[in-house]
């Protein structure tokens, strides 16, 4: 997996939760990153402190998925989900809501909302339609909805 390092100093606001970092923010990055791709995101001193998703060609250069090394994968993307989705019944949710959105259920730039049985996706970034496969699946496993319009 690739890596960005943060400049001196940059890793503060991060380490205090905030998931995004911009591009002012890391060392030059290598060149043949593309938009979407995952990387590992280090400290000056080289340390991890996370996993996003980059986009070299956006002034949110990195987007945090997670803080520990794990797979950014169809069970990562369930996990997210199913968390979501019992945060909302937990909250008396009815049948139709926003199943997800966004960091607020740590995943950047993905809007789900839940009609009945149908649900509408917004993919809001190039990380997210890379995803886009893993992500129609984990909804499909957790929702077994009737139908899945993709509106970007």
């Amino acid at each position: 997996m690739k890596s960005i390092r943060l400049k001196p100093k940059e890793e503060r606001r991060v380490l205090r939760g905030h998931p995004w970092i911009f591009s002012n923010e890391i060392e030059p990055a290598p060149v043949s990153l593309v938009p979407g791709e995952t990387v590992d995101v280090l400290d000056h001193a080289g340390r991890f402190i996370g996993r996003g998703y980059i986009n070299p060609q956006s002034l949110i250069a990195v987007r945090l998925l997670t803080r520990t090394r794990e797979e950014i994968d169809r069970t990562f993307f369930l996990k997210r989900i199913a968390a979501a989705r019992a945060r909302r019944a937990a909250l008396g949710f009815g049948d139709s809501y926003r199943a997800v959105f966004s960091e607020g259920d740590g995943i950047p730039g993905l809007i789900v909302d839940k009609y009945a049985d149908a649900l509408v996706i917004q993919s809001l970034t190039a990380g997210i339609d890379r995803f886009m496969n893993d992500i129609v699946a984990a909804l499909q496993e957790e929702f077994s909805p009737s139908a899945i319009i993709l509106r970007n």
